[in-house]
């Protein structure tokens, strides 16, 4: 049985007492397979929202390359060494997020099949 499959219990028919304990273990049932669901879908968007941070610093250092390569063609030395300087921290930014969330992904549990 997976961790969202609804278990079936026995009821005994005309019995009061099961008909309220398998109300209870459905409404229980659905409850944790809500809560299953919520987590299933943190874990995307945590993975999507790592792969996001390093995108941005990567635009960010294309961004900054770009400005220091105008600053160098217009003659501008000091706005080409600042360019550069940020360009570098952006690329290491990418660079150390990358190799953490790598770290980081094996050790987020797989999905959860739902069973319906």
């Amino acid at each position: 049985m997976t961790e969202c499959e609804y278990p079936a219990y026995p009821v005994i028919l005309g019995d009061p007492v099961s008909h309220i304990a398998t109300t209870v273990y459905r409404v229980n049932w659905l409850r944790t397979k809500a809560l299953c669901d919520c987590w299933n879908e943190e874990v995307i968007l945590v993975k999507h929202e790592m792969q996001w941070s390093v995108n941005f610093f990567t635009y960010k250092a294309k961004q900054w390359l770009s400005l220091m390569d105008n600053a160098t063609s217009t003659g501008l030395t000091g706005h080409a060494c600042y360019a550069a300087r940020q360009c570098h921290i952006y690329q290491q930014l990418a660079a150390h997020a990358a190799e953490s969330f790598q770290k980081v992904i094996p050790v987020i549990q797989p999905e959860v099949p739902v069973v319906t």
